[in-house]
């Protein structure tokens, strides 16, 4: 899989910017300048999310109406699509080939992989982020996934809301079993592929991190998964209605990183969450792969600084074969790495 174009109209810093992107494209300049936000652009285009942004508008750029991404994708069967992304107004459309699409059925087109020291809250951050990590790499692949996790979220709030209704005295208890069921049928679908993501990631993991960190401690993924019943709801509910929130479900999903017996999260050094941080992504990337049979698009956000010499061997080894874009403020030390193919921008 390739992405030949990208093309942003006023996308944070970027009022215009249209760009071809070789196999390796490495965009240079200090801090400050958005480079950082060509890959936000990017993977927004891979899971039509943004991955800074608590809401989407903020990426319009200041004083702007909307903002607009869109990309050439080149499949491994040499399909091309054009992907369009509009935000306006608090929502987000998108084209494909021209088209109007529903975003579930989007997401995917392109598939990518970012590597950024920000992410490090996977491993050290709250549990949110780490579901996060786990909706955005299987919506890439399944858009029932994304389906279901949608259906999920509506059914979350119109519970919660009937909660407060239940608390306030203007609804009955027995109204909540519609929604009870709702849930429970949707996180049938959502359970299974998170294990199953899990246990394909564990697989991986071990291999990936030895190989960039040494040693022979393995690092895994401990699931805290729940399997969500009617049962379950209703011995929760006087809790529901104490906090007025549903405590039970994949909302409240996580899971923990793992070097031997220790939770890095608690016990690790920076150099292990870095070293873990990126053997995820390894892993992430051949999962894609093995699931799509394609390569997904790479996107490191200035990594190199923050490797030292034998891991940043160990990355380059990794990138061959797949379409590479880097962000760097120094590329002497990027370039050292890379063939005089790579297209410095």
């Amino acid at each position: 899989m390739k992405l030949s174009r990208l093309s942003l109209t006023n996308f944070r810093t970027y009022k215009k910017f249209q760009q071809p992107l070789a196999p390796i494209t490495i965009f240079v300049g200090p801090n400050g300048i958005g480079k950082t936000n060509l890959l936000e652009a990017i993977y927004l285009l891979a899971v039509l999310k943004s991955y800074r942004a608590t809401v989407d508008t903020e990426a319009i750029r200041f004083g702007e109406a909307f903002a607009k991404i869109g990309g050439t994708i080149t499949s491994g069967k040499e399909q091309t699509d054009e992907l369009e992304i509009v935000i306006h107004k608090g929502q987000k459309r998108a084209k494909k080939n021209g088209a109007a699409k529903p975003l579930s059925q989007l997401i995917g087109t392109l598939k990518a992989v970012l590597f950024s020291p920000e992410q490090l809250d996977v491993v050290t951050g709250p549990p949110r982020r780490r579901r996060r990590f786990l909706d955005s790499l299987l919506s890439q692949i399944d858009p029932r996934y994304t389906q279901a996790l949608l259906e999920y979220q509506k059914s979350l709030q119109q519970r919660n809301a009937l909660l407060l209704a239940i608390k306030q005295g203007g609804a009955s208890a027995s109204e909540l079993y519609f929604w009870d069921k709702r849930l429970v049928e949707t996180a049938q679908a959502i359970h299974p592929q998170r294990t199953r993501l899990v246990s394909a990631l564990n697989e991986k993991l071990p291999s990936c991190y030895q190989a960039i960190a040494g040693g022979r401690e393995v690092l895994s993924i401990v699931p805290r998964f729940h399997t969500l019943s009617l049962e379950l709801l209703q011995a929760k509910l006087p809790d529901d209605l104490q906090v007025v929130a549903t405590t039970a479900g994949p909302h409240r999903d996580n899971f923990t990183l793992t070097l031997g017996r220790r939770e890095l999260g608690f016990f690790g050094s920076r150099g292990e969450w870095r070293s873990a941080l990126f053997a995820l992504k390894n892993a992430e990337s051949r999962f894609l792969k093995d699931e799509t049979d394609e390569d997904p698009v790479l996107l490191l956000d200035d990594v190199f600084s923050e490797l030292d010499g034998a891991r940043r061997r160990h990355l380059v080894e990794h990138l061959k074969g797949y379409q590479t874009i880097i962000t760097t403020t120094d590329a002497d030390t990027v370039l050292e790495y890379f063939s005089k193919s790579a297209h410095l921008l």
